[in-house]
């Protein structure tokens, strides 16, 4: 199943501190931390002013409407053309039935549960049957490794399928 999270124009500065359509608490926190005192206000304010400014967008800015069908998988924009480009943001659920088909995910879930052994294992070392110890830095590292391998892979691979280019 498709569903459409985000259809908006990309028409932002995209710089820290100035005026973007992104004013979150940790844009608002990083510029507060990475600009000057001489650029920048006091959080307080600056929450104030990005407040403001989005109530100004609503009465002057136009908001491109968009309808998206999951059945027929078609986006359809609706009132006015976009003037800038447009950013749509669109997510796949994957069937339960499927999910173990996906190399990525058995992976994951195999370094994540030598996490888990080596951490219920290195709580309270006792040994075994002929005074053998379990060694759980190996076990341990495996993990991390395939943990931050998949992540890695995910990372690379996640490209966009298709670009639409609407003039």
């Amino acid at each position: 199943m498709v569903s459409v999270y985000k259809f908006q124009e990309i028409n932002g500065v995209g710089r820290l501190g100035n005026i973007d359509r992104d004013f979150a608490e940790d844009r608002l926190i990083a510029s507060e931390i990475f600009l000057s005192s001489f650029q920048g206000d006091d959080l307080v304010m600056r929450t104030a002013q990005y407040q403001a400014f989005d109530l100004y967008k609503a009465y002057f800015l136009e908001q491109i409407a968009y309808d998206f069908n999951a059945n027929t998988h078609k986006l359809k924009v609706l009132g006015r053309d976009p003037k800038f480009d447009m950013y749509i943001q669109a997510y796949v659920k994957i069937p339960m039935d499927k999910l173990f088909d996906d190399y990525f995910f058995l992976r994951f879930v195999t370094g994540k549960s030598k996490l888990s052994l080596a951490r219920i294992l290195g709580m309270y070392p006792f040994p075994l049957p002929g005074n053998v110890t379990i060694d759980t830095s190996i076990l341990r590292d495996e993990g991390n490794e395939d943990v931050t391998w998949v992540f890695d892979s995910i990372e690379a691979e996640s490209v966009p399928d298709w670009f639409y280019q609407f003039h």
